[in-house]
Parts: structure tokens; sequence; C-alpha cells
């Protein structure tokens, strides 16, 4: 055998935290003047329709293109700077039952990371503040400092998180057939069949 090692991968919204993080990141860009009252409005009528019943993939399509048009020509300062508000949203709604999950398979020698449709940057800084080896989100393009709206990478989200946990697991030399992931939707279901 190799020198590979198991992973547990955990899904953010709605597994790892109750609802979903895009509202924390919502109310923060709201109070920036990135978006407006109405875009708020609309994103807490999907956020309500989400906790009930989950997304669709059309439903999770439209979230995307909102985001995509919301942060597009944003400075990347400004959404870096977002950060530390839209976690500090997200923290409290955090499952202690999951978090003592993300523990259990810690102690068991296992890595453990975030893998959200959420953007890398917030995925990335949760999961370093949760004592986890790494977050996978999805990747906006930046040029000359400012978004362009543009994906960078696969959209991490049914099908993406795939591709992203593939490519994690051969740099990291993660045994997938070893491995763990925990979700609540059926779109994650390419993720759950990944592992062993």
């Amino acid at each position: 055998m190799t020198d590979e090692r198991a992973a547990a991968f955990f899904d953010l919204d709605k597994t790892l935290m109750a609802g979903s993080s895009s509202m924390q990141f919502a109310r923060v860009a709201r109070s920036r003047g990135l978006i407006s009252r109405r875009q708020v409005a609309g994103w807490a009528v999907d956020h309500l329709k989400f906790r009930l019943r989950g997304a669709t993939d059309e439903e999770t399509a439209q979230l995307l293109a909102v985001a995509r048009e919301s942060i597009g020509g944003s400075p990347a300062k400004v959404i870096d700077r977002m950060w530390p508000e839209v976690l500090s949203g997200i923290l409290p709604r955090i499952y202690p039952r999951v978090l003592a999950e993300v523990h259990r398979h810690q102690d068991e020698g296992r890595l453990t990371y975030i893998v959200s449709a959420a953007g890398a940057d917030m995925v990335a800084s949760l999961a370093e503040i949760l004592g986890m080896d790494g977050g996978i989100g999805t990747r906006y393009v930046v040029e000359d400092g400012v978004y362009t709206g543009e994906l960078d990478g696969p959209f991490v989200y049914g099908p993406g998180k795939v591709t992203a946990i593939e490519r994690i697991a051969a740099e990291r030399g993660i045994d997938l057939e070893a491995s763990w992931s925990y979700s609540d939707s059926a779109s994650d279901l390419p993720m759950l069949e990944l592992v062993g």
C-alpha cells in the first residue's frame, strides 16, 4: 500500500451549518451597497425555500447567476474585507454534532474538508477557523484587482464537487475508497458516490 490517506468531506449549507451561507453573504453585501434591498428580499424568499425543501439544480443555477452578477465589477479588496463579518454570521450556525463528527475523523487520522458552492476564499477561511485541513469552494476570476463575475474553474456544486475533490485527492494522496462524505442534498449524490 502507498502512503495514501483517507479524508472526510463535508457539505456546508444545511450540513455543517444551519441554513445557507449565501444569506450571510447577502446580508453583508447589502450593508456594503453591493446588492439592493430588493435582491436581498428575493434571496430571503429563496433561502426560506432552501431551508424547507432544498434547492433544485435550476434554482441553484439562478442563484449562481445572481452571485456572479453581484460580485462582477467589485474590487477584490472589498469582497475580502467582507469575510470576517460573513463568517461571524456563519459560526453561530455551525452544528455542534457535525463539528464533533469532524473532530472524530481528525482523531482517527483523516483529513477534513469543507466542500461548497460558496466562494473559495470564504470556505477556506471557515475551514481554517474550524481547524480543518482545507476548504474547497467556487473560485471567481479577478483581473486587475476586480472580480469579473466569471468562474475560475468548476462551479463546486453537484458534479463540480467531484472534480474539485478528485483534484485535491490527487494533490494530497487521498484514497477516496477509504474516505467519507456528508451532505443533506440529492444534488451531492455524485460526491457521496465518489467515496467508499
